[in-house]
Parts: C-alpha cells; sequence; structure tokens
C-alpha cells in the first residue's frame, strides 16, 4: 500500500478539522436554555448525523427522550464558567 498524495492528505487533515470545529459548535444548540442549564432529549436523530455527532461527543450512550434527560451547564453557583 502506498503513501497518500500530500495534497489528498492535506485535504483529509483539514475536513477531520472542519468537521471537529462543527461538531463542537453544534454542542452549543443542544437542547434548550432553562435557567442557565441546558437541557437536552437525546436517542432519535433521524437523519440528524450533526446532531447524533454532537451527542456522541458530549454524552455518549444516551438514552432515549422518554427514558431519561440530560440537564448539563457550564455556570458554577457563583454564576462564573
Amino acid at each position: 500500500m502506498g503513501k497518500l498524495d500530500p495534497a489528498v492528505a492535506k485535504t483529509l487533515e483539514q475536513a477531520t478539522k472542519t468537521g471537529l470545529e462543527q461538531i463542537l459548535a453544534e454542542t452549543a444548540h443542544l437542547g434548550q436554555k432553562v435557567n442557565d442549564w441546558q437541557i437536552t432529549f437525546t436517542g432519535k436523530y433521524g437523519t440528524d448525523y450533526l446532531f447524533r455527532a454532537a451527542i456522541a461527543l458530549v454524552g455518549l450512550g444516551a438514552n432515549l427522550p422518554q427514558d431519561a434527560l440530560y440537564p448539563l451547564t457550564t455556570i458554577d453557583g457563583n454564576g462564573g464558567g
């Protein structure tokens, strides 16, 4: 097996970086905000692969929405992050 063409390798590296950036950005939009808590219902993704990837990043193995909800906050008790 030969090495990848450098241009192809560079493109794949950039695609991986871009994909991770998109997934990380999506985590900020999971669920709905309630009193500085982000409440996310998981488990039903359909063809929303970005949502699926974001859930896998922050909560791999999450249950169905009728079984669990997952509150998340990045604010401490003093209002700081």
